[in-house]
């Protein structure tokens, strides 16, 4: 926790240093330099990222509307679709998916007119707008997902340094693993495809040195697993990324893991342990204001309730 703390107060200063410079230039008949609004908007997106990982939905929401006005106002199309996508993971996080999903093709609408040969979201925010749909998917969008995870790992791949640019790898290779893995329940070949994806992501994010992600990690293998009907192996997972997420103190990332062991245990039928694990998480995510799993703790209430 006190790295994530130090960097947002990092974070903070720097942003306050932009509004500063930002603030200074505005005047009668002048208006502030485009370099200095896109740092700002840039400044208060990072903060906003950080913000979410901890769990301060209200702040990071706060945050990620001023970067996109910042962004709009300096006319940069590249920071616009950033700040979409930024305050777009915040309305998934808040449970607003319609929101959410009209934030992202706004961004990917940005993407498309500002660099028509990659027209695929890449990167982290690809990442991100990928969860999303994965989340609430429809009927077509593990296949394009899949596809567009590629496009977007041959471009992380091949056209940026490979050192600074790791991360972004790790999740290409995350995205394919949970769109294979979705496609996957009753197709051994893309089981194992899938299996064979996400060592590849273990790998890379192992290489790129940040933990950060590992959480989402091992709920998306755990998902898989316990998808595949191996709750005991889906269970274990689960308790490697809530380890991550005590560790690094992602209260969000808790909440999820605890939801997926709910899941893994019910099917083993350990339900007063399952109980547990969805108290602890219910709670936790009433006090954060984190709906995005509402209709599945939903759910699995009513799941646990008929074995009483």
């Amino acid at each position: 926790l006190g790295r994530l703390e130090e960097a947002i107060a990092h974070r903070k200063t720097e942003l306050d240093h932009c509004r500063e410079v930002v603030n200074g230039q505005r005047g009668p008949g002048s208006s502030p330099m485009t370099a200095s609004l896109m740092n700002a908007a840039n400044s208060a997106a990072m903060l906003s990222e950080l913000l979410l990982l901890v769990g301060r939905l209200s702040e990071a929401e706060r945050c990620a509307i001023d970067a996109k006005a910042l962004a709009v106002e300096s006319g940069d199309w590249g920071q616009q679709m950033r700040t979409c996508c930024r305050l777009a993971a915040v309305r998934h996080m808040q449970g607003r998916f319609d929101e959410a999903r009209h934030l992202f093709l706004e961004a990917e609408a940005l993407q498309q007119r500002g660099e028509p040969q990659k027209p695929v979201l890449y990167s982290d925010i690809g990442f991100l707008y990928r969860r999303f749909l994965l989340d609430r998917p429809r009927p077509a969008d593990p296949q394009r997902l899949l596809q567009d995870a590629q496009s977007a790992l041959d471009y992380d791949k091949y056209h940026r340094p490979r050192s600074r640019w790791l991360i972004a790898i790790g999740l290409d290779h995350l995205s394919k693993a949970a769109a294979m893995a979705m496609m996957a329940r009753y197709d051994h070949q893309r089981r194992e495809a899938a299996n064979a994806l996400f060592i590849e992501a273990d790998e890379v994010l192992t290489n790129s040195g940040s933990a950060i992600y590992f959480p989402e990690y091992y709920l998306a293998r755990a998902d898989f697993q316990l998808r595949s009907g191996f709750p005991a192996a889906a269970e274990e997972h689960a308790d490697k990324g809530l380890e991550y997420a005590d560790d690094y103190r992602l209260p969000l990332c808790r909440i999820d893991a605890n939801l997926v062991k709910t899941r893994a245990l019910a099917a083993m039928h350990n339900h007063e342990k399952a109980r547990a694990c969805l108290e602890a998480a219910e709670a936790e995510a009433r006090k954060l204001h984190y709906d995005r799993r509402d209709d599945l703790i939903a759910e699995l209430r009513q799941t646990l309730r008929r074995t009483d």
